[in-house]
């Protein structure tokens, strides 16, 4: 009889799936401790912050699919070289993106706190600082995944939620706020596993100058920005209504 062997292509969905399976274990949890620990006007502002970063957080989405895409294109005609000179590029990109998207947030926090009627608007700034980390936390995380480094790549998930959860149980203790440092300080320590992970790739030496379609990537950019912008509206767009008119008991 033949024994059945799982190929490359299955043996990655495989601990892809496992992995993730795991995350959604994680953030399960993660929901029922909050919900126990936060009242439920408190319970209600988080996960309006968490839809808030993810929906101002769609440039992270596309940093995501170009940095995979392109890394996975080198690794495939045979110049892993050339993956290093990429991050490096797409990691100023991000960082530059980061900063601006930091700054009209906190720009606009006091109008944006007002309308989701969010009394502190250092709430709304420490949102932003997780978006700032999700637009360059991609820059390791979906290298490790061109390159088809599925269980850090996979384990990025679950560690962020379960920094998240561990971190949360004491600091809300503390108040509030401490939930939204538990948030970023998961968000730091899974950017810094990517790193510590892909840092062969990110300090390769460069043997062949690389060059990007700057045009082909911006029309890719523009193009993916409003396709992903509707899809997260459609998926946390409710949360957001609801603290936007409805009165707080």
């Amino acid at each position: 009889m033949k024994k059945f062997k799982l190929g490359e292509f299955e043996r990655n969905s495989a601990i892809v799936f496992a992995i993730s399976m795991l995350a959604n274990v994680v953030t399960y949890l993660y929901q029922i401790v909050m919900g126990n620990l936060l009242s439920p006007a408190d319970y209600g502002t988080i996960n309006t912050l968490l839809s808030l970063s993810i929906v101002v957080g769609v440039p992270s989405g596309i940093i995501s699919t170009l940095v995979a895409t392109y890394t996975a294109k080198y690794q495939a005609v045979g110049k892993p070289e050339l993956i290093g000179g990429f991050m490096h590029k797409m990691l100023r990109a991000s960082v530059l993106l980061a900063c601006v998207v930091f700054a009209a947030g906190a720009a606009l926090s006091s109008i944006i706190a007002n309308v989701l009627q969010i009394e502190e608007t250092r709430y709304i700034l420490a949102t932003m600082v997780v978006v700032a980390f999700s637009c360059v936390a991609p820059v390791f995380s979906c290298t490790l995944q061109g390159v088809k480094r599925f269980v850090p790549y996979s384990i990025n998930g679950v560690l962020n939620i379960a920094i998240r959860l561990l971190l949360s149980i004491p600091f809300v203790r503390m108040g509030f706020g401490g939930n939204l440092a538990a948030v970023i300080l998961a968000a730091f320590a899974t950017a810094a596993f990517c790193f510590w992970c892909a840092r062969d790739l990110f300090f390769a030496p460069k043997i062949e100058q690389l060059h990007l379609d700057r045009t082909e990537i911006r029309r890719y950019f523009v193009s993916t920005f409003w396709f992903q912008l509707f899809l997260l509206l459609m998926a946390n767009g409710d949360v957001l209504l609801i603290k936007t008119f409805a009165a707080d008991p």
